[in-house]
């Protein structure tokens, strides 16, 4: 609600508010919802992590040592052997990462259904406060026609009291009815 509270604001301040379309609420919606944001953004992390799932592990270079003596790294110990340095590669099991690729894929494509499932969660909030904001727009319309027709009725009834035809019940409960209206107006501004 606070939302499309927010877009009808108007940034004039002598112009009258500018009534907001259930379409503008929903581009501004898609454009500056951080939840969704944050879907979007796991989405695209998850399509990065796709193409590397096919691709093998990275060589490993390791330089090993046995039976060294400390401080100076002399190897006149005995059992000791020189430096030895190696260079390996992983190959994975064949079919390995086609699999994994496809796994990359489904996982992928569920996210971006939740991101969709996210947009069609907040859609509908959305539409559901719209909605509501069009019915309080519309009660307060028809409460301030109520309003008048009580003042012309109390009116009435006080031109009646002046002129000695009417009774002064009349008047007290067409003010008390009057003032009712006025509280229950901006209760519903508020």
């Amino acid at each position: 609600r606070g939302l499309i509270l927010l877009l009808m604001a108007s940034t004039a301040p002598v112009r009258a508010q500018q009534a907001l379309t259930l379409d503008e609420a929903y581009a501004h919606l898609r454009a500056a919802n951080p939840r969704l944001a944050a879907e979007r953004a796991l989405a695209k992390a998850s399509e990065l992590r796709q193409r590397a799932a096919t691709v093998p592990d990275d060589p490993r270079l390791q330089l090993a040592m046995l039976n060294i003596s400390l401080p100076g790294l002399s190897a006149n110990m005995p059992n000791s052997m020189a430096p030895a340095i190696q260079l390996m590669q992983m190959l994975p099991f064949p079919g390995k990462l086609s699999l994994a690729g496809r796994i990359a894929e489904q996982s992928t494509a569920a996210v971006r259904a939740q991101v969709d499932e996210v947009w069609w969660e907040l859609r509908a909030s959305a539409a559901l406060s719209f909605y509501e904001l069009y019915s309080f727009d519309a009660q307060l319309e028809v409460m301030s026609g109520t309003l008048e027709l009580l003042r012309d009725f109390q009116r009435v009834a006080q031109a009646m009291y002046a002129a000695g035809s009417g009774r002064q019940s009349d008047v007290l409960r067409a003010q008390v009815e009057s003032t009712k209206m006025q509280a229950e107006i901006l209760r519903m501004q508020a």
